[in-house]
């Protein structure tokens, strides 16, 4: 049976949700374009909202020289919550026209989710770069990121259950804060991690859905009922990983009394607080334009032949139908100059 809440847990559930959200992290305030040019043309990147967009952050890449056309931006998640450490997860789509863009983590990975740990780098190259090209990156809160990220801040509370010598041990991590420790090991070992994440965050889906709708009860009932299954289930995903150890000491751990209800209420305000962003995002995802303008070839004039004089016309001499004359004395014809050469014909005196 589906329990409500009475009005001092509801009251105390609002004060717990307030508190957290005035200790959320500021931010500093971000330009809003920046550009890189190549021979071939300029990339610019532009935040959507600028002025109030503050939950991401989006830098430029120098990749392009030459003839090289390729694109790059870093892509940041700026959302922090100092209780919890961390931010919420975002998943990302991308919209292209005239680019085939290629969203990874910076080992080169492919991934589709944006982590306040770790930045996605977005490339992208014109199919055609004599023609402008346009990249849309968008990150929002959805139904498959909220799970992931349920999953990813209860495995960190799991962690933090142990004591900073079994972290040691256990191969985390022996530099930094006892929460730094932790998330350099999960930033890390991030994809050796994910399969558990999302197996552990359809494990625990009808704990955050009960706890969406109110039913605080259910959601810690389902929650302790979950707790082995869903430690267990990076197991498998941490073998080859010292992080191993780590899960087994954290499922001895939630056999003590105390441990389980710890973890439980911490994940249902984490819930409650995460719950509030997504509906105040809800519909307004943060946004990323990559624009490609191509380098346009300045205008040649047209070409003008250089004048040449006109010559200047001659006299044509009239053609004469006829010659007439008279021979003074016999001559004779031969072949060559002068009496030695062959004879060839003569003319007698007289007229011709």
């Amino acid at each position: 049976m589906k329990t409500t809440l009475l009005p001092f847990p509801r009251f105390l559930a609002i004060i717990l949700v307030a508190a957290i959200l005035t200790t959320t992290t500021g931010f500093a305030p971000l330009n809003s374009a920046s550009a890189q040019e190549a021979a071939c043309g300029k990339w610019l990147v532009h935040i959507v909202n600028a002025d109030k967009e503050k939950r991401i952050t989006a830098t430029l890449i120098n990749e392009s020289s030459g003839d090289n056309c390729r694109g790059a931006i870093t892509m940041t998640n700026n959302t922090s919550l100092d209780w919890f450490g961390g931010g919420y997860i975002m998943e990302i789509t991308t919209l292209a026209d005239n680019a085939n863009p290629i969203v990874s983590l910076s080992g080169g990975t492919e991934s589709k989710f944006l982590m306040s740990s770790a930045p996605l780098d977005i490339r992208a190259i014109p199919i055609n770069p004599t023609l402008p090209a346009n990249v849309s990156v968008v990150g929002d809160i959805t139904a498959k990121s909220f799970g992931l990220d349920a999953a990813f801040f209860l495995l960190k509370s799991g962690l933090a259950l142990l004591p900073g010598s079994s972290l040691t041990a256990c191969g985390i991590g022996d530099d930094g804060t006892h929460d730094e420790m932790i998330m350099a090991f999960i930033t890390n070992n991030w994809l050796d991690i994910l399969p558990g994440i999302n197996r552990g965050s359809e494990v625990i889906a009808n704990s955050v859905a009960l706890t969406i709708t109110g039913d605080f009860g259910g959601a810690k009932r389902e929650l302790l009922g979950v707790l082995p299954q869903f430690f267990g289930s990076f197991e498998s995903t941490l073998k080859k990983q010292a992080g191993k150890c780590a899960i087994g000491l954290i499922l001895e751990i939630l056999k003590k009394p105390t441990a389980p209800v710890l973890l439980a209420s911490y994940f249902l305000t984490w819930v409650l607080t995460m719950g509030w962003d997504y509906s105040k995002y809800k519909g307004a995802p943060a946004k990323v334009e990559m624009i490609y303008t191509p380098v346009v070839e300045p205008t040649k004039r047209p070409h003008t032949p250089t004048p040449t004089s006109t010559p200047t016309p001659t006299n044509t001499p009239t053609p004469v139908s006829s010659l007439r004359g008279t021979v003074l004395e016999h001559s004779s014809c031969r072949y060559g100059p002068g009496a030695p050469y062959l004879y060839k014909y003569a003319e007698n005196s007289g007229k011709v």
